[in-house]
């Protein structure tokens, strides 16, 4: 299993440059950074699931998906 976060709300993140980080957040569909409380429920939710196997989970709020608008 694994799990393919976007942006997510890191001090490092948080830290970027501000212009850099409005370029990237214009670029993703739901307009904010992914919480890192959003990432770890994904990791219990996938532990929990026994039948789920070999995949990877995106989580990045549609940012690979195309800019929004």
């Amino acid at each position: 299993m694994a799990i393919a976060p976007g942006y997510v709300g890191t001090a490092m993140v948080k830290n970027m440059n501000q212009k850099a980080l409005d370029k990237i957040l214009a670029e993703v569909p739901i307009g904010r950074l992914i919480e890192p409380e959003e990432v770890a429920t994904l990791a219990c939710d996938i532990y929990k699931n026994e039948a789920l196997a070999g995949e990877t989970f995106f989580i990045h709020g549609g940012l690979r998906l195309g800019s929004k608008g």
